[in-house]
């Protein structure tokens, strides 16, 4: 985390994510999980509604390689709830 990819496959991930998102009804964290082929075409496997947050889980080292922290990310989460 980040993984190694170009800014358009970036991009596009970006795009299904948030659709897969928004069509499951998903709220709070939610992990979506692809796989890219050597083409780059991305291929969703599994959308996870409760994703691990242990300090070795995806989530937590997202966070921080996007420059947050746990604290607030967690009261974004509780501020767009309320």
């Amino acid at each position: 985390t980040p993984a190694d990819l170009s800014d358009e496959i970036v991009e596009k991930l970006h795009y299904f994510t948030r659709a897969i998102y928004r069509a499951c009804r998903c709220r709070g964290l939610a992990r979506v999980d692809f796989i890219i082929t050597p083409e780059g075409t991305p291929y969703m496997i599994e959308i996870n509604a409760i994703p691990g947050m242990s300090a070795g889980s995806i989530v937590p080292k997202q966070i921080k390689a996007a420059g947050m922290t746990m604290t607030e990310v967690l009261n974004l989460i509780i501020d767009n709830t309320l």
